[in-house]
């Protein structure tokens, strides 16, 4: 999810149409754009927050490893 406002002061204030935007993000190491996703929007009017859901990442994975945890007199739950 991205947000930004539509205002002058971030270099925009103008009325947006409605259609498809298109988000992309400059690649650290060789500068080219990558399209990190997009989303349709209703006519908006200047001075107006837009929000855009750009999808979810589908290929990241993690996994987590619980080391050690322990309970106090308070019941309140310590991890290490």
């Amino acid at each position: 999810m991205i947000e930004f406002d539509n205002k002058q002061e971030e270099n925009l204030g103008l009325p947006l149409p409605k259609g498809k935007v298109k988000v992309y993000q400059e690649d650290k190491i060789d500068r080219s754009l990558e399209f990190i996703g997009e989303d349709r929007i209703n006519h908006r009017p200047k001075n107006e927050t837009v929000e855009l859901y750009l999808g979810e990442a589908f290929d990241i994975k993690c996994e987590g490893h619980k080391m050690d945890s322990q309970k106090d007199d308070e019941g309140i739950r310590t991890e290490k």
